[in-house]
C-alpha cells in the first residue's frame, strides 16, 4: 500500500464551502476534496507526476485548476462526482463525444478536434479523432472557453467574440453563424 505525503496544506474555495488538500503518492498528485463540515466528497488521482506539477488552486465556480508541465487539468463536480478534464476539453452532453482545442501550429491559432474518448481518458487523455478542424482563431488561454450544448452546438469563447460549430445531418461538423 502506497503512503501519502501531504504536499499542499488545505486550500478553501472562494465561497468557503469546500476545501482540498493535495497529496503525493507513488510520485503522482492526488487531491482530496472536503465539504465545510470536513466530509470527504471526492478523491482524484490526477495521473500527473509530482515533478511535473507547477500549481494547484481554486478556479472560478468551485473548480480546481492543476497546472503542470505536461497538461493542465480543470477538476469540476458533475453529477456529485469530481471529474478531472484537461484544459481546452469539453464532453458532449451524453458523454460519448469530446471536443478539444489545441495550439498545434506553434502560434496562438487553435485547432478544434472532435472524437470519442476511451475508458481511461481522464488519465491518458486518449481518444479516437473523428474530425480535426484547423482555424485562424487566436487564443491566449485554453481554460474554460469551450462548451457543448444539447443541440450538438460547440461554442468557443474568445474575449468578446463567440465561434460556433454545428453537427450536420451527415455527422460532419461545420462552422456556424
Amino acid at each position: 500500500m502506497a503512503t501519502e505525503r501531504e504536499i499542499q496544506k488545505e486550500m478553501y474555495s472562494p465561497d468557503k464551502s469546500l476545501k482540498f488538500i493535495a497529496y503525493e503518492s507513488d510520485g503522482n498528485v492526488i487531491l482530496k476534496i472536503y465539504t465545510e463540515e470536513n466530509k470527504l466528497t471526492g478523491t482524484i488521482i490526477t495521473g500527473i507526476p509530482m515533478f511535473q506539477t507547477r500549481s494547484v488552486s481554486w478556479y472560478k465556480d468551485n473548480k480546481i485548476l492543476l497546472k503542470s508541465t505536461d497538461v493542465d487539468l480543470l477538476i469540476t463536480e458533475k453529477d456529485n462526482k469530481w471529474v478531472p478534464v484537461p484544459v481546452g476539453t469539453v464532453f458532449s452532453p451524453d458523454g460519448k463525444m469530446i471536443a478539444v482545442i489545441t495550439w498545434s501550429r506553434g502560434d496562438k491559432k487553435v485547432d478544434l478536434t472532435i472524437g470519442k474518448p476511451d475508458e481511461l481518458f481522464s488519465l491518458r487523455r486518449a481518444f479516437d479523432v473523428l474530425y480535426r478542424i484547423p482555424t485562424n482563431i487566436e487564443l491566449d488561454e485554453l481554460i474554460d472557453v469551450l462548451s457543448w450544448d444539447k443541440d450538438d452546438l460547440i461554442e468557443l469563447r474568445v474575449k468578446d467574440k463567440k465561434y460556433y460549430w454545428q453537427k450536420q445531418k451527415d455527422n460532419t461538423w461545420k462552422q456556424a453563424f
